[in-house]
């Protein structure tokens, strides 16, 4: 049976050498599930921590080849970068086989006009994290950050992740200030005119509509689940897989 043509969407991974169940939910994913898509996109928090191309980790490798073999088997891959691994750059991104896109990004998508973000950029309550995010943006700071020594920046980034409330997967939290705002999300469909939007980063997946416009957000992958979005010309499906070879879809109008 031949499937329709179809994009895929994921987010939040967070890849490292302590998650050793979301990297295998991953290469299953790209073995089984990826090759038969179109394109796929990751759309940010990919790795668990960057802190530049220069550190050696054989996990790395291994995702890399990954990535490059889905690639070589036809499906573009297109990467945006989340508040974990905004460090990333366009070289960076492309030794994985992928393409580095801008936050916000606009594509059309079997003729609708999708707007894509990673999501953080949307939770405007959150005022000392919007800060926090502008300056760590800045390009000069984040040049001088990577030219740092290793140990430094090992050390500056474990500072900055035990202060994140979302660094434990599945803790259970008031997500008021770090969910995203209705304000934010309208102006951003408004403003690139989109049929609807698809982000990540809050780990809060489900399907909201704001009149006649569709906001679709992508879940974080756990140790015994995973999560992508399904985009046909048919139809959404937001899926989660609780193991190899078996699903549950939720069907998005």
């Amino acid at each position: 049976m031949t499937l329709a043509r179809h994009t895929l969407f994921i987010s939040d991974l967070h890849l490292s050498t302590r998650a050793p169940n979301i990297y295998q939910h991953f290469t299953y994913f790209l073995k089984h599930i990826a090759p038969q898509a179109e394109a796929l996109y990751i759309l940010g928090d990919f790795f668990e921590l960057w802190l530049g191309s220069d550190i050696k980790n054989p996990l790395y490798d291994e995702i890399k080849m990954h990535l490059q073999h889905l690639k070589n088997q036809g499906t573009r891959i297109y990467f945006m970068k989340g508040n974990r691994d905004f460090l990333l750059n366009t070289d960076d991104v492309g030794t994985f086989g992928m393409t580095l896109l801008d936050d916000p990004c606009l594509i059309t998508l079997y003729n609708k006009k999708v707007l894509l973000t990673h999501g953080d950029r949307l939770c405007t309550l959150d005022v000392a994290y919007q800060r926090y995010r502008r300056i760590a943006n800045l390009r000069l700071l984040q040049w001088l950050f990577l030219h740092m020594p290793l140990k430094f920046r090992t050390n500056l980034a474990q500072k900055i992740h035990n202060k994140n409330p979302h660094k434990e997967h599945g803790l259970q939290l008031d997500y008021a200030i770090a969910d995203a705002t209705p304000d934010a999300i309208w102006q951003d469909l408004e403003q690139y005119q989109a049929d609807y939007m698809i982000h990540g980063h809050t780990h809060r997946m489900g399907v909201h509509w704001m009149d006649d416009k569709l906001r679709v957000v992508l879940g974080d992958w756990q140790k015994h689940f995973f999560n992508y979005l399904y985009v046909s010309e048919e139809q959404l499906l937001l899926k989660s897989c609780s193991s190899p070879g078996s699903s549950l879809s939720s069907h998005l109008p």
